[in-house]
């Protein structure tokens, strides 16, 4: 896939093209956000996006001097969509100057989008088969899925492929073609990691060159390294998030919480997210969420005199038969015997 990095001012509008848009089904990968053009020149330059959208007026270094900026810059900097309003054809005009060929209007609609994105695209593969055959294309993106699936036994069947085609090739070919796969790989991993974990990973151009690897033993051991950055990365973020959903699970227990309503909160499927979060701490959500309710109803039942049906509505159950339920089950007793119990 390609990446994609956004830069707008206004968050609706980043939100309109973050949620609105199919990008996967596109082709392309969002790989961040920026509010101003002064950030976003910089993290162009770390990331090397192949796309970049930007609205034209925003503080700091507007979409114009960015644009500018990046072309005294790279050598062949990425793709521009410029977002442009009705009343700003002045500086619409200077973005044709500067070989700007796509536009978005606002307000953003999906359609116009997807039309745009699907020109982009092609111009990006033809960008890229005037260095590489649409054959070798195919086959370093196939592997790259494969790296992403951390797919290893497919990885090393697809370099098998590859270094086969290599064999007959220019050297300078073979340098184009492992270089692509390189910056691809890099790609994902900062796509992954959201340029916050540093990485050290052999090139495998360096593995031949300097390390006398040969062309397959360098390919294999530079994609086990990705696959094992990424690997690492994914646990990373899966603890993160599991910890950031038990934590809104603290904060939201009183409300009418289901798996799914928390798995849509974090955009993860029900049924995956009910499996990890029991492997990782050891009981269910939907337990987790009775288990803070009971407990609080416990404190509400020795240190105040509401009645239990009032305290059972307090911690956030609207059936007073299945708050019976639930307190019976976990202390082993009525609420009123607890309660009384609690003042021997």
């Amino acid at each position: 896939m390609y990446s994609v990095l956004l830069i707008d001012d206004e968050p609706r509008a980043i939100e309109s093209l973050l949620y609105f848009v199919k990008w996967q089904q596109l082709g392309f990968q969002v790989c961040g956000t920026c509010d101003n053009g002064e950030d976003a020149l910089e993290l162009i330059m770390r990331t090397l996006p192949d796309i970049v959208v930007t609205d034209i007026q925003m503080p700091v270094m507007d979409g114009l001097e960015l644009i500018s900026r990046l072309q005294e810059r790279m050598k062949t900097p990425p793709e521009i969509i410029v977002l442009s309003g009705y009343n700003e054809f002045s500086y619409a005009r200077r973005a044709l100057q500067l070989g700007v060929r796509h536009y978005l209007l606002k307000p953003i609609l999906e359609d116009e989008v997807s039309e745009v994105l699907r020109r982009v695209y092609k111009s990006l593969e033809a960008r890229l088969t005037i260095h590489l055959p649409i054959e070798a294309i195919r086959e370093v993106r196939m592997l790259l899925e494969a790296i992403e699936a951390l797919d290893r036994k497919k990885s090393v069947g697809l370099i098998d492929r590859m270094v086969e085609e290599i064999r007959d090739r220019p050297a300078a070919w073979t340098s184009t073609l492992i270089n692509h796969l390189t910056l691809q790989s890099m790609k994902l991993i900062q796509q992954l990691v959201q340029y916050s974990d540093k990485f050290n990973i052999d090139q495998p151009m360096a593995l031949i060159q300097e390390q006398g690897q040969g062309m397959k033993e360098a390919l294999v051991l530079y994609v086990n390294q990705v696959i094992d950055f990424l690997q690492s990365a994914h646990e990373r973020i899966q603890r993160s998030r599991l910890l950031d959903i038990d934590q809104f699970i603290v904060e939201h227990y009183r409300s009418n919480l289901s798996i799914k309503q928390v798995a849509a909160q974090f955009y993860l499927n029900p049924v995956y997210l009910g499996k990890t979060y029991h492997e990782k701490f050891g009981f269910g959500l939907l337990d987790r969420i009775h288990d803070l309710r009971i407990e609080e109803a416990q404190g509400l039942l020795r240190t105040t005199d509401l009645i239990s049906k009032e305290v059972a509505e307090k911690v956030g159950y609207s059936q007073y038969n299945y708050f019976l339920k639930q307190f019976e089950r976990r202390i082993g007793m009525k609420p009123m015997d607890y309660r009384a119990s609690s003042k021997c």
